[in-house]
């Protein structure tokens, strides 16, 4: 495991910690958040600790939203402080032995375990996708290179802000006047 990656996971262990060590209303959309965050971060490293990382952030993140049994909840809480303590030992083994706990006990919880991986694994894919749509290919070789529906990735594109800075109707008329007097048809 790359350093970079180690402290980025360790920084998002603790987070995580410390959302749940009191259980609150606003834990899930905490969560969330950091989900969306751990899953950016996976489709940067593209390593095995950050998507695992990343599926297990959002997998608590559904189990609170469905609400997860106290005793499994605080399974959970003790298995990512030992993560937290191995990351910061640098026992990257036993750190991965211990994900894996995790993991056996959120597929006990909740089957759709599997799910969640191809969720993260999916967002993650459309997050690097539109990184590469936004240094100027188009969405149709964007999801051919990536390997994803294109209507889907139309969808992500819309309901993110890539499309929306590039359409800025300011932005549009700056083009516009400067292909103009590029070519000789100003106004």
């Amino acid at each position: 495991m790359e350093n970079i990656v180690r402290r980025d996971i360790l920084k998002i262990f603790e987070k995580v910690i410390g959302i749940l060590e009191t259980r609150q209303e606003q834990d899930y959309s905490e969560l969330k958040t950091l989900s969306n965050h751990t899953i950016h971060n996976s489709s940067i490293f593209q390593d095995e600790d950050s998507i695992s990382t990343a599926v297990i952030v959002y997998s608590i993140a559904k189990l609170i939203d469905r609400g997860i049994p106290e005793h499994t909840y605080n399974m959970i809480f003790v298995r990512l402080v030992s993560c937290k303590e191995l990351l910061q030992a640098f026992d990257k083994t036993n750190f991965r032995k211990k994900m894996k706990e995790i993991f056996k006990i959120i597929s006990r919880c909740d089957e759709k375990l599997s799910l969640y991986v191809q969720d993260v694994i999916s967002q993650a894919m459309m997050k690097k996708a539109g990184k590469i749509y936004q240094h100027g290919l188009s969405a149709g070789i964007v999801a051919e290179i990536m390997g994803i529906s294109p209507w889907d990735f139309l969808q992500y594109i819309g309901s993110t802000s890539i499309i929306k800075e590039e359409y800025d109707p300011q932005n549009i008329r700056k083009r516009l006047n400067f292909a103009r007097e590029l070519f000789g048809t100003a106004e």
